[in-house]
């Protein structure tokens, strides 16, 4: 064992999240921000790039993503309801918002204060006005949970923001047709606080972190595709970190990362 995973190992979940959060408002404020133009599943858009994540991650062309593509051929499309749990910088409401075009909502969630506040400036310059941003976090109730304000954030030690359950949300913004969520782990949690709106049969997209984070909270992949089976849902799954490979229907559960998409039946 190296020294990095040693120091890992006996340090304080809080002193770690403390350690990223300090690191990342150092990176973030030493990066020279600029604003850069792009496709993304055929859509062109204008987006902030004030990190280094964002600029590994959106300054670039996308091709369509793979959840999408399935996604659209059921409950995804003009007049949709999204719920976007896990906006981070909202490019994907973005891109949700235009295949829901106006009479669709998308009401996304971001707990990152930076993350939320670039995620609304981005919204802002591409005059998305069918996207409700919330500076929240997806949980199992309406409450508050600690966050943490690191580049790619999670439920944990940090400071303190609102949270909603995915059944709040029905009762608040009505029942979706698709949920999206993407929580670093939290997916378990989520997903209790979601028992109501999942009788309502939406269809979902989760992704799935384990062996990152999922089991941390105690969850695990069973317990997500038991979920979702028993409900009576079709399941299929794309575990291509690249983002390139189609899903495909789901067979021997995965150990590792992998996405989800749940279609009621």
């Amino acid at each position: 064992m190296n020294l990095r995973k040693l120091a890992y190992r006996y340090t304080p979940s809080f002193l770690i999240a403390k350690v990223k959060a300090i690191k990342a408002s150092l990176e973030a404020r030493l990066f020279r921000p600029y604003v850069a133009k792009h496709k993304y599943g055929g859509f062109e858009f204008m987006v902030n790039i004030t990190d280094g994540v964002a600029r590994t991650w959106y300054d670039q062309d996308w091709e369509e993503m793979p959840e999408h593509v399935l996604l659209k051929k059921y409950k995804l499309g003009p007049g949709a309801r999204v719920f976007d749990l896990g906006a981070h910088q909202g490019v994907t409401a973005l891109i949700v918002s235009r295949y829901i075009g106006d009479t669709g909502t998308v009401v996304a969630l971001e707990a990152g204060k930076h993350n939320y506040e670039i995620a609304l400036r981005n919204l802002e310059l591409n005059a998305a006005h069918n996207v409700n941003l919330l500076h929240a976090a997806a949980s199992d109730r309406k409450g508050e949970v600690s966050f943490s304000e690191g580049a790619n954030g999670r439920v944990g030690y940090g400071v303190k923001c609102p949270s909603y359950s995915v059944d709040d949300l029905a009762d608040e913004f009505g029942t979706p047709d698709v949920v999206k969520v993407d929580v670093e782990g939290y997916e378990c949690k989520v997903l209790e606080g979601a028992r109501k709106t999942l009788a309502a049969k939406p269809n979902w997209y989760v992704e799935v972190h384990s062996g990152l984070g999922l089991e941390t909270y105690g969850g695990s992949p069973e317990q997500i595709v038991d979920l979702f089976r028993d409900a009576g849902y079709r399941l299929f799954i794309q575990d291509d970190l690249r983002y390139k490979s189609p899903f495909r229907p789901l067979g021997e559960i995965p150990k590792h990362w992998f996405q989800l998409v749940a279609i009621a039946g």
